[in-house]
C-alpha cells in the first residue's frame, strides 16, 4: 500500500470505492467505513485480531483505500499514551498484506465534544453515528466522518443535494 496526502489519495480513489478507517489500540481494532459517495462514514466492528480486519476488507469487496486514525482524545490522554498510539499507528502503515492499494493518515484528532459539537451544525452529516456509543468503531466513524467533511465537502457536495 502507498500511503498519500489526503487530496493526493482522493485523487487516485477509483470512484465509487469506499475508505476503510482503522483505529488500533492495545486492546483491539475499530472499523469504519464510507459510503462510495464519500459523504458519510459508519461504524463496523470493534474486532481483535487482525486477520479479523483483512476479512473484512475482503468481504466488503468496495474498499479503495484505508485510512488510519487515532482514537478520541480525551481529557485524560499524557504524552505517553498518545506516543503509544502514534506508535501503534506507525507499526499498522508498514504492514504488508493490506490488500488495498492506497492510505492516508488523518492527522485530527476530536474529542467526542469537539465531534458533538460539528455534529450539532450539520446534522445530516452525522446521522449514521451514535455518539452514545462508546465502541473504537464509533471513534473510527467520527474520524472518517470529520476527515471526509473536511476534504470533500460532505454530503451535500458528493450527494447533489
Amino acid at each position: 500500500m502507498i500511503v498519500l496526502s489526503p487530496s493526493v489519495m482522493l485523487s487516485k480513489l477509483t470512484p465509487l470505492k469506499s475508505i476503510l478507517c482503522l483505529i488500533k489500540t492495545p486492546v483491539c481494532f475499530g472499523i469504519a467505513v464510507s459510503d462510495p459517495y464519500l459523504s458519510s462514514a459508519s461504524a463496523i466492528a470493534d474486532v481483535e485480531r487482525i486477520s479479523q480486519v483483512e476479512s473484512i476488507i475482503q468481504n466488503h469487496g468496495g474498499v479503495g483505500a484505508m485510512a488510519f486514525a487515532l482514537p478520541l482524545r480525551n481529557s485524560l490522554d499524557d504524552e505517553l499514551r498518545q506516543g503509544g498510539l502514534h506508535a501503534i499507528r506507525k507499526k499498522m502503515l508498514c504492514r504488508e498484506g493490506w490488500n488495498v492499494p492506497i492510505g492516508v493518515v488523518i492527522e485530527e484528532q476530536l474529542s467526542l465534544e469537539e465531534a458533538i459539537q460539528i455534529a450539532e451544525e450539520d446534522p445530516d452529516q452525522w446521522d449514521d453515528i451514535d455518539f452514545a456509543d462508546k465502541s473504537l468503531s464509533t471513534e473510527a466513524a467520527i474520524a472518517l466522518n470529520h476527515f471526509l467533511w473536511i476534504q470533500t465537502g460532505g454530503w451535500r457536495t458528493n450527494t447533489f443535494g
